[in-house]
């Protein structure tokens, strides 16, 4: 310890972050784990992972009733401006109201020109939340 002028100085080392790796169940690898991993810190500081993951799935279920709406995502020769204005308009029209969190996941991948990866962000997202609650899939094979 020094002191300055009757000041005492003291040297301290940083603290740790508050969310580290380790509270995120899995490691995903690649730009889907990435986003996901992202929106699942984010969405667990928020304390809305189950309302992030119901959003997800109404989501997915969208892509599979809309063929549109997956060509448009996937698309890469449209503009990413007009993507933004898209996803807004997908996210805004419905039944649906997206939380922030999911609004802004979507909006950054607009903006990033990744909403090609939508469906395996969505995958990776809900592997977390599998890990997250505790449960294995698992396939049994019996014999006869």
């Amino acid at each position: 310890m020094q002191s300055v002028s009757g000041l005492k100085l003291v040297r301290r080392y940083a603290s740790s972050a508050s969310t580290s790796v380790s509270d995120v169940p899995l490691t995903l690898h690649g730009i889907d784990g990435r986003y996901a991993t992202a929106l699942f810190t984010a969405a667990a500081k928020k304390n809305t992972l189950e309302l992030v993951e119901t959003e997800l799935n109404q989501f997915k279920s969208l892509l599979t009733r809309d063929a549109g709406v997956k060509r448009f995502l996937e698309t890469p020769i449209l503009d990413r401006k007009l993507k933004i204005e898209g996803i807004k308009i997908i996210l805004t029209t419905g039944s649906t109201k997206f939380s922030p969190i999911t609004t802004n996941l979507f909006t950054v991948l607009a903006e990033n020109g990744r909403l090609d990866h939508t469906s395996k962000l969505i995958d990776a997202y809900l592997s977390l939340m599998t890990a997250h609650r505790g449960e294995v899939n698992v396939t049994v094979t019996s014999a006869k």
